[in-house]
């Protein structure tokens, strides 16, 4: 069997398989990053298989252009390669669905990640999606770069501008790092974006820096009297995801230097000086 055809059957065996034990038709993130890790010159035929058979709106387009976006993103994610998200996309123009992937709306319909600076990028998380632990749609909210757009240019934009929300907490008596679907959604997140930290912007104000960390460390890192910093799972959840935004800053243009100290300003003033030296050399995992 060729490996297109292979790749393709398991993608499908995996969508009836979620539905069956999820109730959705998705691709669990992790499920779909392992499948192109094992496969991925199949992973490359299969977008192009789907893209050719993605020709008849009322015949399945729609959902040959979702798996194929999928694939393309986590073959991204993988060998750092955005040929095939780029294809995906130009498909979708072809034939006028570009709603079959996300956009990030904002009520004057301008660029979310515009040169205006000053402007957040608040990424709802609905409840259905965090209660899967399924950080796939911010993955590719995300990662989402359009045809001839200057990527490094887009990532200074980008730089510091995410804030990622959840919905359906309003009457949960529970912190958001609490909640073990939410924790398992940012350690999926991390796994996939390691460098996720560059994007987030962790002003004191929004509070993001506390929430990502207090989900990335052991839950007994936080207590009712709050968060110990010198817990060894959160000066590692620290030192990881400040080390692994050295090569996005670098392709960036971004002092990583100043970039890390922009985000430790945000902590207690006696946060470990030795963990910054430690990051002088990326983590050997």
């Amino acid at each position: 069997m060729a490996s297109d055809d292979n790749f393709i059957k398991q993608l499908e065996a995996m969508v009836q398989r979620n539905k069956q034990q999820r109730g959705y038709s998705g691709i669990p993130a992790d499920e779909l990053m392992e499948l192109v890790r094992r496969d991925p010159d199949g992973a490359v035929r299969s977008v192009e298989v789907l893209l050719q058979h993605a020709t008849d709106i009322d015949g399945g387009a729609r959902f040959a252009l979702q798996l194929a976006h999928g694939v393309a993103v986590a073959y991204e994610a993988v060998e750092s390669d955005d040929s095939l998200s780029l294809a995906v996309k130009r498909r979708n123009t072809e034939l006028g669905l570009e709603d079959a992937t996300p956009r990030i709306q904002i009520p004057d319909g301008t660029d979310p990640i515009a040169t205006n600076a000053a402007k957040n990028v608040l990424v709802q998380v609905d409840a259905e999606t965090w209660m899967k632990s399924d950080p796939y749609t911010v993955v590719r909210i995300i990662r989402f770069v359009s045809d001839g757009e200057d990527r490094p240019a887009l990532l200074r934009r980008s730089c510091g501008r995410f804030l990622i929300l959840f919905d359906g907490l309003s009457h949960d008596q529970r912190e958001v790092w609490e909640v073990p679907e939410i924790r398992t959604f940012w350690l999926r997140l991390v796994d996939i974006i390691p460098e996720i930290a560059f994007y987030l912007n962790f002003d004191r104000e929004h509070g993001m820096l506390w929430m990502f960390y207090q989900c990335l460390a052991a839950p007994e890192a936080t207590t009712p009297e709050g968060v110990h910093i010198y817990h060894p799972s959160f000066l590692t959840a620290v030192t990881r995801t400040l080390t692994r935004m050295r090569n996005v800053c670098q392709e960036a243009g971004i002092d990583w230097g100043e970039r890390v100290a922009a985000i430790l300003a945000q902590l207690p003033e006696d946060f470990p000086k030795r963990f910054l030296r430690s990051m002088e050399s990326p983590p050997s995992d």
